[in-house]
């Protein structure tokens, strides 16, 4: 997973690019970037259709939210609270 992360980032430099997948799988690409433990990876809930965000700058991934439900506008994990 985080190696098709990074060939996104190498492939679409300083460029948008709109990645699908599953909860489970993005809780697992985020928690591989931020060095999150199993238990709060499998902890962080997921909404279904949830968004996330992730800004790369440079070597630098910044993760802004996690799970946005695009209907409730809740966040599963949002950076600027932590």
């Amino acid at each position: 997973m985080q190696q098709s992360y990074n060939d996104l980032v190498q492939a679409h430099p300083n460029k948008t690019v709109l990645v699908a997948g599953h909860g489970l799988a993005i809780r697992l690409l985020v928690g591989a970037l931020e060095q999150w433990s199993h238990a709060k990876i499998l902890a962080t809930d997921m909404p279904n259709c949830g968004l996330t965000l992730i800004e790369q700058r440079g070597d630098t991934p910044t993760i802004r939210y996690v799970g946005r439900d695009i209907v409730g506008e809740q966040l599963a994990y949002d950076a600027e609270k932590v």
